[in-house]
């Protein structure tokens, strides 16, 4: 693309850490948050308030800051943030759906679907067997 070999020294980003509509997530295995921008964009200028409303995939406790979006005109960006935090173990991996849906007081609705993947997690003890005679 660039016409020569380019070399990065910054970390990969995670595919989830992509601004796509929706969410992924493979082997949730500790709490992640995940950072998503929208464009406001509509025919009439104006402010327009979006509240989010959460489904969460079972296994996984999901909050999204800030709760509400306030676009104050068009083609405003906006941010937010999902924290998930996974709420118990998988035995093996166990796949988990969920959405937030934002909406305006016209009815107006944005889904973003999760789909997140919990992964087993197994933690060794180590210990000694000792014969008492």
């Amino acid at each position: 693309m660039v016409g020569r070999n380019v070399v990065c020294n910054s970390p990969p980003v995670p595919p989830y850490q992509l601004n796509y509509p929706s969410i992924a997530i493979l082997s949730l295995d500790r709490p992640v948050s995940v950072r998503r921008t929208v464009t406001f964009v509509a025919s009439r200028n104006g402010p327009k308030v979006y509240g989010a409303s959460i489904e969460p995939p079972e296994g996984v406790d999901v909050t999204v800051e800030p709760q509400v979006l306030d676009f104050s005109h068009g083609d405003e960006n906006l941010s937010y943030t999902v924290h998930f935090t996974p709420l118990r173990v998988a035995p093996g991996y166990a796949y988990t759906f969920g959405s937030i849906t934002w909406s305006d007081e016209n009815q107006h609705l944005l889904e973003v679907p999760l789909l997140l993947e919990l992964s087993n997690i197994v933690r060794l003890v180590s210990f000694s067997l000792v014969r008492v005679d």
